[in-house]
């Protein structure tokens, strides 16, 4: 998410804000999608205890795709934690702006 190339001399402030754009353009519309999307993938998987036709093949085709759902949704809790921080850093109280763990933010 972080282009700390062109972002090195921005100020913390910047580069919350421009991490939270990209949270909320980027990263969260895939997650939703991607999870809306492999959701029904994974249930239906489940739901018909899919396997391989191919006798040498993966006899429970469905654990993947239903790991594949959950990885995701790990991902969107991961995207919704560094939103958080983020929002706790740009317009939370100041005694909690360091604690945010924001990677522009400097520790007292």
């Amino acid at each position: 998410m972080r282009v700390d190339i062109a972002l090195a001399a921005a100020r913390p402030r910047t580069q919350a804000w421009i991490e939270l754009v990209g949270c909320v353009v980027f990263a969260l519309p895939y997650c939703l999608l991607a999870i809306y999307l492999s959701g029904d993938f994974a249930w239906l998987a489940v739901k018909l205890n899919e396997h391989s036709e191919s006798a040498s093949g993966l006899p429970y085709r469905f654990v993947p795709k239903t790991f594949l759902f959950l990885g995701l949704v790990l991902l969107l809790a991961a995207v919704l934690s560094v939103m958080a921080r983020l929002v706790v850093y740009l317009f939370g109280p100041a005694h909690l702006r360091p604690r945010s763990a924001f990677a522009g933010a400097k520790a007292h």
